[in-house]
């Protein structure tokens, strides 16, 4: 039994002893590369605003088709964040923070892929049209 507490306190000890920017450079990565997706779906949206006819169908189709690539991509970042969420939490739990600015960059990185959530919401809103819950939307 008193080995069993020295090995559980061992590998709870051994993930904070990592700061937060270690564990945020991949959630960086893709949180940069979803807001350079979503710089172009925006730039896309306006094109499609001033089209009409056949071209503004051409770029509601593409726009569809880049949200829809970009689905899988929000979901690993979703999950990522979770994950740096709860070791940030954790280590303030444990009081092991000894870098605030590493705490401050996870939540920033936090808070920016949320208000990417929320700007992807408003472009599934612009190429797809609002979504009703009770019908089936297609491709979006």
């Amino acid at each position: 039994m008193r080995k069993f507490a020295i090995i559980v306190c061992i590998i709870l000890a051994l993930p904070s002893g990592l700061s937060a920017s270690v564990y945020s450079a991949a959630l960086e990565k893709l949180v940069a590369s979803l807001s350079q997706s979503v710089r172009e779906l925006k730039l896309l949206a306006a094109g499609a605003r001033k089209f009409t006819g056949a071209a503004k169908d051409e770029s509601l189709r593409i726009g569809r088709a880049e949200l829809s690539k970009l689905s899988p991509v929000f979901r690993e970042a979703k999950l990522e964040a979770e994950r740096l969420e709860q070791r940030t939490l954790l280590e303030k739990w444990r009081e092991r923070a000894d870098r605030i600015n590493d705490l401050e960059d996870a939540y920033r990185k936090i808070r920016e892929l949320r208000e990417l959530e929320v700007e992807r919401e408003q472009l599934q809103d612009e190429f797809c049209g609002p979504r009703d819950p009770y019908r089936f939307a297609g491709d979006c």
